[in-house]
C-alpha cells in the first residue's frame, strides 16, 4: 500500500467481499498464517457471523473515508471512517496488515448499538 488511492482500492474490495458474503475470495488477502491457526478468529462460520450483524444492525455501506495508517515495524494498521445505511454513526474499520505481502493478519468492524 504505497498510495492512497491502491490504500482506498484494497479496502473497498474488503468491504465488498463482506457484503457479498464472499469468504472464499476474501480469504486471498488474509495471511495463511492467520487462516491455518487452529483457534483463528478468520473462519467461515465467523464471517458468516460478521457478515450478517453488519447486514442486518447497520446496513449496506455508502462511504468510506481513510482516517490514517498506523506504520509499525512488522504491520500497517489501517483505520476508516465508514458510513452504512441503517446507522446515524460513523462506522469504524481497523484493518491489520504484515509489511511483507500485505495481507490481513487482524481486522475489526465497530459500531454503536442505537
Amino acid at each position: 500500500m504505497n498510495n492512497s488511492k491502491e490504500t482506498f482500492t484494497y479496502f473497498s474490495e474488503i468491504l465488498k467481499l463482506h457484503e457479498k458474503l464472499n469468504f472464499t475470495k476474501l480469504s486471498d488477502f488474509v495471511s495463511t498464517k492467520v487462516i491455518e491457526r487452529k483457534d483463528s478468529w478468520f473462519s467461515e462460520a465467523r464471517y458468516g457471523e460478521v457478515c450478517e450483524a453488519i447486514k442486518n444492525n447497520i446496513g449496506t455501506n455508502i462511504s468510506a473515508e481513510h482516517i490514517d495508517n498506523v506504520i509499525r515495524n512488522n504491520s500497517i494498521i489501517s483505520m476508516w471512517k465508514t458510513r452504512y445505511s441503517k446507522c446515524e454513526y460513523d462506522v469504524l474499520w481497523s484493518i491489520t496488515f504484515n509489511t511483507k505481502d500485505h495481507k490481513i493478519v487482524s481486522m475489526s468492524v465497530n459500531w454503536e448499538e442505537s
